[in-house]
């Protein structure tokens, strides 16, 4: 059964580059923002209005905001002109602006002027309109929108038969009103009879909850309902695996409704449409008690039980006029317009501020700047919402997947955004981290620091440039890896972050190294960081590496070696003496790799420019190395005929700056970033400049960029998160101009995302934003409460 969407979208993995799930910190990373290529809806361009949808960069009219409900990674507002605004997740419809596409900021819910009640489900809403109708939207696999249909609807369409509703509640996958006369219905999804009628068939159209009157509220959660009477008592149906109908009984699923003993002055029951819990406030001093899924303290009774099968009172909690529930975390709204939370805390879902980061509490504890003036609060799949007395605002905090804090930031860029940061001097890029030096040598970085790639404990994410404070000196120059960050002060190297493998060079393995540590190689000029191994270029010219040796990345065989040492040549023949009788020399050994001018290291392979020649090393998957297969131990000479400036290493292919003005590139081509038509391989290409020179290059994993003559950028490639740059999606086997772009002086590339300078150091990036790391202030996570774009 789909019980609990938000869990479903983001499993707990074990790798950024390595080990993410070994610091509790879940993430589908390739789908953060629903941008991913394996979603199983085509969400088209993220912000794009498309299919008749309203246009995301156009401003809707603000009007009061009468009621909220949040979902699976987007939520909704009822507005007092009778108009319903959504943001965030957009697939199946669910946003109801008659397009699947994401909205990082609200737009109007198509044709629909007169709603008087709102629900959001799982991956479907429904309001009651002034008719006594109910009209829904969205995913619609097992009959929850109720038009007798299992299609879904991108536009509001009627509930079939059903005009005389007070109240619709929107659930998991199925869907109940609340009738004038105070009875229920049902529809949807009815695996565990959560529809309530004594079957377990699935119902497209409402049909009755059996032997239920005199209702005035009813929760519904993932695959369960309660409902409660004018008499004060709770009565659930649906599935009961996790103790969620709260009457004692066995884990066993209940398809009608039964009432749960000793709970009675019940006045308010909630529950989530992402929840296995449901609470509800008892008596007029507002307590407030909970019952199911009880892990990490989601039933506020100081223990993290992982089910509760009766009622248990949340601990020194009164005063709650409301409560809503999510996935194993639980917020209530007391009398005096606070909000506190209680529960799971691995998405900042209790609010209490970037600062601290609690895995879970299970007690209630305050929402950081939410001590007064909030009339509604609603949990979603990993995020909540609270809207303020005067209908003017509504703050989000948690986690913004799919947008859904409706920030207004974009989980792609597709064409370049101008950072806030100070004159920088150089960019570094890592895999989902980004870093500049200013040009007074302090060093500002930005995205995930999982792995301490900031140094900063204090924040998983940061949206903006944020100066590092725990190095000190000046500094020449960054670079980011995967998983870790180097810098060069003076001649000496120093490094921090994800260390298991030995790639901050200093002797150890430590999974995290929290404060900077040397790089154990002498003088320096430039250092490069890739997959968990770095390489320094020496002021001799020669290189040293250290780290994860997979594939020899590291220019030598072996294991991996947080000791840096030269990549070696292959030994030159034997010298013949000549000369029988005269004793035999011994074989020659390796020598160093040297004569470097300049060194690029990609992600699993490096290469370096030497006298006008180019050699690669390390993984050679798609012949990125300049020959037809096999990795290598040592360098290899690509048999460019000409004579090369500078070289670009990215995941799978590699480019070359040629003597002149042009570019030779080789690898892989599975999106042209090696360019034309042909498919992978060793073979050199030309990129077609137009008749263009280019003054330097970057490879990303799948696109390249060059700078040209003119100072403008030129990119092709894979074009999917926007990182060429060019206002479109398409991806381009030949370079294309970057529109707007003039004065540029500098060129990063790295990952799925693009970054130069221009004129007096100003930053403009463009591509993938999963993790903030354009830095245009786009958070993955925030424990803040800030307010919805416009609102």
């Amino acid at each position: 059964m789909r019980r609990l969407g938000f869990r479903s979208a983001f499993l707990v993995v074990a790798t950024i580059g390595g080990l993410l799930a070994a610091c509790g910190f879940g993430v589908d990373l390739e789908n953060l923002f629903g941008d991913g290529r394996t979603d199983d809806a085509d969400t088209g361009t993220i912000d794009a209005a498309t299919d008749g949808a309203e246009d995301i960069d156009a401003t809707i009219p603000k009007a009061q905001v009468l009621q909220i409900g949040a979902g699976d990674s987007y939520a909704c507002g009822r507005r007092v002109d009778g108009t319903v605004m959504c943001w965030g997740r957009g697939d199946d419809g669910r946003l109801g602006n008659a397009a699947a596409n994401d909205a990082s900021k609200p737009v109007l819910v198509k044709d629909m002027m007169d709603a008087t009640d709102l629900s959001v489900g799982d991956d479907h809403a429904c309001v009651v309109r002034k008719s006594g109708e109910v009209y829904c939207w969205g995913r619609n696999t097992y009959g929850q929108v109720g038009n007798g249909s299992t299609t879904e609807s991108r536009i509001a369409v009627p509930v079939t038969n059903l005009t005389d509703a007070a109240v619709v509640v929107a659930g998991g996958e199925f869907t109940c009103a609340l009738k004038k006369e105070k009875t229920v219905v049902c529809w949807g999804r009815n695996a565990a009879g959560q529809i309530g009628d004594g079957t377990n068939d699935n119902r497209s159209t409402p049909v009755p909850v059996k032997d239920l009157a005199g209702v005035k509220q009813i929760a519904l959660g993932s695959a369960h309902a309660c409902a409660l009477t004018d008499a004060g008592e709770v009565w659930c149906w649906g599935e009961n695996n996790e103790g969620q109908l709260g009457n004692g009984a066995a884990p066993t699923d209940v398809n009608v409704p039964t009432k749960i003993a000793n709970l009675t002055g019940v006045t308010a029951i909630g529950s989530g449409p992402n929840s296995g819990h449901t609470c509800a406030v008892v008596g007029a001093t507002g307590a407030v008690q909970c019952w199911g899924l009880g892990e990490r303290g989601a039933l506020g009774n100081g223990k993290t039980d992982s089910v509760n099968a009766t009622p248990q009172a949340v601990v020194g909690f009164t005063e709650a006029v409301s409560v809503t529930t999510g996935d194993r975390y639980s917020c209530a709204l007391k009398k005096s317009g606070a909000v506190n939370c209680w529960g799971n805390n691995e998405w900042r879902t209790l609010g209490v501020g970037d600062g601290a980061n609690p895995s879970q509490a299970t007690t209630p504890v305050p929402v950081d700047k939410l001590t007064a003036g909030v009339q509604e609060v609603k949990a979603g799949s990993g995020f909540v919402c609270a809207l303020h007395n005067d209908g003017a605002n509504v703050s989000c905090w948690g986690t913004n997947n799919y947008h859904a804090l409706g920030r207004n930031t974009r989980a792609v860029a597709e064409t370049p955004v101008k950072i806030n940061v100070p004159a920088l001097g150089s960019i570094a890029l890592g895999r989902d981290h980004s870093c500049g030096v200013d040009k007074a040598g302090a060093l500002h970085c930005w995205g995930i620091n999982v792995h301490r790639q900031q140094i900063t404990s204090a924040y998983t994410v940061t949206g903006a440039p944020t100066a590092v404070t725990g190095i000190t000196g000046t500094i020449a120059r960054a670079t980011g890896g995967d998983i870790h960050t180097c810098v060069l002060q003076g001649t000496e190297i120093r490094c921090w972050g994800h260390g298991q493998y030995g790639a901050l060079g200093h002797g150890a393995m430590p999974y995290i190294q929290t404060s900077p540590v040397v790089f154990n190689a002498p003088a320096a000029t430039d250092v490069g960081a890739g997959s968990a191994f770095t390489c320094a270029l020496l002021s001799n010219k020669q290189v040293y590496c250290a780290g994860l040796n997979d594939d020899t990345r590291l220019g030598r065989t072996g294991g991996n070696s947080s000791t840096p040492a030269p990549v070696l040549l292959p030994p030159p023949p034997p010298v013949d003496a000549g000369d029988e009788d005269a004793d035999a020399e011994p074989p020659p050994g390796p020598v160093p790799f040297g004569n470097v001018d300049q060194l690029s290291v990609g992600r699993f392979h490096s290469c370096a420019v030497h006298g006008g020649k180019v050699s690669c090393w390390g993984t050679n998957s798609s012949g990125q190395l300049g020959v037809t297969s096999g990795a290598r131990a040592v360098p290899f000479e690509v048999p460019l005929n000409a004579t090369a400036t500078m070289v670009a290493a990215g995941e799978g292919h590699s480019c070359a700056l040629i003597q002149g003005g042009s570019i030779r590139c080789w690898g892989r081509n599975s999106s042209g970033q090696s360019s034309g038509t042909a498919g992978s391989g060793s073979q050199i290409r030309t990129p077609d400049l137009s008749g263009k020179t280019a003054t330097a290059i970057a490879a990303g994993d799948e696109h390249s960029c060059a700078l040209l003559s003119d100072q403008t950028v030129a990119c092709w490639g894979s074009n999917f998160r926007g990182q060429l740059g060019n206002g479109t999606r398409t991806d381009a086997n030949q370079p294309v101009v970057v529109p707007n772009l003039t004065g540029v002086t500098a060129l990063v590339a790295e990952n799925d995302r693009t970054c130069v300078l221009a004129g007096d150091g100003e930053l403009h990036c463009w591509g993938s934003n999963r993790f903030g790391d354009l830095g245009d202030g786009a958070l993955m996570l925030t424990g803040v409460p800030l307010g919805v774009d416009g609102y």
